[in-house]
């Protein structure tokens, strides 16, 4: 599944599909919890990861407190919750809750956030909240998008949803952030679009290929728990993939197969993989003025 995929009333997902590498988010209670199993905790698809910790470490330096309320619903967990909603709501809850199939957390790709506040979990999120506002102006950023935005309601055919994020990569993100865009509506005119993204470098650079290549994160805090939780799962789960600290601040490099690369030459790898990135970025903001 491309990361740019169109979900929605007109595009659905197959009854059977279900996302690899699930991986849970935290202990908290998966939202909507009520109409299943109150077990059920968040998961989102493991490759997402790395930016949402890299967002959610930023929003802390602000003193924003955002975690994943609800990410991953299965197909049948979407029905029940979709059932439930119209025998409560009646046809207003078409414009709230997706029809099964339709639903953006199939996919793993997207998440509804809520707080710590004051060491207390808050589910309520509303327009006005400082935590949606910093979202709204910095997701982008890490490759996400508020799904459902304000003023797009009859686009997206959703109310708008502050909470809703889905994950399209960093460089689709800013141009649809810059142009003010709806999935719906960079899918409208694509070819056009695509011509714009076609020259600006890839800029989905904190993570390549769990599997394959391995992916460096850049900017994390060694001592965060959510950080090592997270390799410590991709190690349980890719035993291949080593990891190297390459002692340089808040640099993690991580390699399916190390044996030929010299650890004398990694400072010059390094360096030349942020130099060449910090360029490509320069490029991408002259060419959408951000």
């Amino acid at each position: 599944m491309n990361n740019d995929i169109l979900i929605n009333k007109n595009n659905l997902l197959s009854e059977n599909y279900i996302p690899k590498n699930l991986y849970q988010t935290d202990n908290n209670e998966n939202n909507f919890h009520e109409y299943n199993n109150p077990n059920l905790k968040p998961l989102v698809k493991a490759e997402i990861m790395p930016y949402f910790l890299l967002l959610r470490e930023n929003a802390l330096k602000e003193g924003y407190n955002i975690i994943i309320d609800s990410g991953y619903r299965s197909y049948s967990y979407q029905k029940i919750i979709y059932d439930n909603m119209i025998k409560e709501k009646g046809i207003d809850a078409k414009s709230i809750v997706a029809y099964p199939g339709s639903s953006e957390h199939q996919s793993g790709l997207c998440f509804d956030v809520a707080y710590i506040r004051n060491g207390k979990f808050d589910g309520i999120t509303k327009e006005k909240d400082k935590e949606i506002l910093w979202l709204i102006n910095n997701s982008y950023k890490y490759g996400f998008i508020l799904r459902y935005p304000k003023g797009k309601e009859n686009i997206t055919q959703y109310n708008y949803e502050p909470w809703h994020y889905r994950f399209v990569g960093i460089t689709l993100a800013t141009l649809l952030n810059k142009y003010n865009l709806t999935l719906e509506e960079y899918y409208e005119n694509k070819l056009k679009y695509e011509k714009i993204l076609n020259e600006i470098p890839d800029y989905n650079f904190l993570l390549t290929s769990i599997i394959e290549v391995g992916f460096i994160i850049l900017g994390y805090d060694y001592s965060n728990d959510e950080i090592n939780n997270f390799i410590k799962y991709l190690q349980e789960k890719y035993p291949n993939i080593k990891i190297i600290n390459s002692k340089f601040e808040n640099i993690f490099v991580f390699k399916n197969d190390i044996k030929n690369i010299n650890l004398d030459n990694l400072k010059l790898l390094t360096n030349e993989f942020l130099l060449t990135n910090i360029k490509e970025y320069k490029k991408l903001e002259r060419k959408l003025h951000i």
